[in-house]
């Protein structure tokens, strides 16, 4: 019998990110789920900030995000997965990056969020700069 594909969402937009409780398409399936918030931190490379800028041609990044999506559901057996990256100003301790694999078994969920989130740094065209305490872009 052929496993069911997972249930993907991917989302790469501007704004504050609709993060919504984990809920399971099909309870009783999955034991865990992994959840991941990426936030912006006080300091990038040693220096105070007040955001980064996240910038990004949404198409482009939307589809290497899904395709990359897809092969690690499928790697790692994941029945839902969840990518939502923000772009433009995100000020320091707002997420910008929220991650959510659903597996039945906890090793496959965090070895999946672990490898989407090295793929995403290596492999998806979203750039950040820091925005410094006075405004200043720096790149």
């Amino acid at each position: 019998m052929e496993e069911a594909a997972a249930t993907i969402r991917v989302e790469v937009r501007e704004g504050a990110l609709s993060i919504e409780p984990v809920r399971l398409e099909e309870p009783g399936r999955d034991g865990a789920a992994v959840v991941f918030h990426g936030i912006v931190r006080g300091q990038e490379n040693g220096a105070r900030i007040e955001a980064i800028e996240y910038e990004c041609h949404v198409a482009m990044a939307r589809v290497q995000l899904e395709r990359i999506a897809r092969r690690i559901a499928r790697a790692h057996a994941l029945s839902e997965l969840v990518v939502l990256h923000r772009i433009g100003v995100v000020p320091v301790g707002e997420t910008s990056l929220y991650l959510c694999a659903v597996s039945p078994h906890r090793p496959s969920a965090f070895a999946a969020a672990q490898e989407l989130i090295e793929e995403l740094k290596r492999d998806v065209p979203i750039w950040k700069h820091a925005r410094g305490a006075h405004g200043i872009r720096e790149r």
